[in-house]
């Protein structure tokens, strides 16, 4: 699926008001969430867990807590997958940039699914084994669209190791200290992994849907991220996690139904769909809860440990 149609671009369920779980609750209060995660953590009859090759795992709200750390039920459950020769894939929308601090926590991949899939990166040889660039003339028409829809949009670029900001785009993270500043993000000399969109009075569906009637599936749009207005994500068409985590299976000689895929965010959703077993967290998002195959845990409950342990079982 190369992007997300708008008809598929859920909110946040709505939340229970503080009133007690129930029978088919969409609320997204804690407890509404364990009682759907409860509902619905058991294998189907017709899985076979000792199939199961390959892990494929988003990182931020799905395996790290939201300080970032991943807890020591978490790790533990990771490596007991590895000694049991199941691979473990990491697919993340973080560029390569912020992929370290991860391995530091988790052990050294071989091989890590960066910027959607855009990119897989080589940590040990910090090398770039495959790039899927969005096209530099595409990239100016989406620039131009966005910027005709509001002038003050903020834009910026994921260039491999590079980060380009432009004047209008407003971080909440700590920028890197060589990033390059821009007047127009269409003028870059690299090629851009991805385009990054925001604005903070909109939601990322209202952009996408911006984008939509003029470029079709000739983009691939998604997020990772909705809080203080979001981020729309722009690829080359046919980029997103599924698409990297299929690649990398075929590689080594695996099907998809060989893979268990665990997301929260809609840039997870091909992922989840094309995986023989796709786990969301509680918290993950309403797109997210509806494709999914079961609902485990918050990330901050060790959701992913928890089906991890029964995966050993």
């Amino acid at each position: 699926m190369d992007g997300l149609p708008l008809s598929d671009l859920g909110r946040f369920p709505r939340r229970c008001q503080g009133s007690a779980p129930h029978e088919g609750c969409q609320g997204d209060s804690p407890r509404c969430a364990r009682l759907r995660a409860m509902q619905r953590s058991a294998f189907p009859d017709t899985f076979e867990p000792s199939e199961i090759r390959l892990v494929a795992t988003d990182l931020d709200g799905t395996l790290l807590r939201s300080d970032h750390s991943v807890s020591s039920r978490t790790l533990e459950a990771l490596l007991a997958v590895e000694d049991r020769g199941i691979q473990l894939m990491v697919a993340t929308g973080r560029p390569i940039r912020w992929i370290q601090p991860v391995i530091d926590q988790i052990g050294d991949q071989e091989l890590v699914i960066c910027s959607n899939g855009a990119v897989v990166f080589d940590p040990a040889n910090h090398s770039i084994v495959e790039h899927y660039p969005l096209d530099r003339d595409l990239a100016a028409e989406v620039i131009d669209v966005l910027t005709h829809f509001d002038e003050q949009i903020g834009l910026a670029a994921e260039a491999g190791f590079d980060f380009a900001i432009g004047t209008t785009f407003e971080t909440k993270w700590e920028p890197p200290r060589d990033m390059i500043r821009t007047s127009n993000i269409g003028l870059l000399d690299r090629e851009i992994t991805k385009l990054l969109a925001r604005g903070t009075q909109y939601h990322p569906d209202q952009l996408a849907a911006v984008l939509r009637p003029h470029f079709g599936d000739r983009i691939a749009v998604t997020w990772g991220f909705d809080g203080d207005g979001g981020l729309l994500e722009i690829h080359a068409p046919g980029v997103n996690k599924g698409t990297a985590v299929s690649r990398h299976a075929e590689s080594v000689g695996l099907s998809l139904h060989a893979v268990i895929a665990f997301g929260d965010m809609p840039n997870d959703l091909e992922m989840l769909q094309s995986s023989r077993h796709g786990v969301a967290v509680a918290n993950a998002h309403q797109m997210i809860l509806d494709v999914a195959d079961e609902t485990t845990l918050s990330n901050e409950e060790d959701g992913v440990a928890v089906v991890l342990e029964r995966l050993l079982v």
